[in-house]
């Protein structure tokens, strides 16, 4: 059976304005938010409050793949840049 690794990268948006997170990008690169509680925690605020998408995301998300056997994975960098985010951290893989 092969290894499953998991990968945590963070994306923040280019400029210091706030931005609508791309929600479709968590299936695109089949990732989560951290369960550091701030990721969660923004995301799900934005949803349940009614918060605007566009008065949401001003500070980095940080999000986790789950890989199975490709440790060396990666976020598709010019797809979150199509959404005004940098991929701006990604950690070494972590074997589950």
């Amino acid at each position: 059976m092969a290894k499953q690794w998991a990968i945590k990268f963070t994306v923040q948006p280019m400029r210091k304005v706030p931005r609508a997170f791309p929600i479709d990008m968590l299936s695109y690169d089949s990732c989560y938010p951290s369960n550091d509680g701030h990721s969660v925690g923004r995301i799900i605020e934005s949803m349940d409050q009614g918060i605007s998408a566009k008065d949401f995301v001003i500070e980095p998300i940080t999000l986790v793949h789950l890989s199975h056997g490709n440790r060396n994975w990666t976020p598709t960098n010019a797809r979150w840049e199509s959404f005004g985010f940098n991929v701006v951290n990604i950690q070494q893989a972590k074997e589950c």
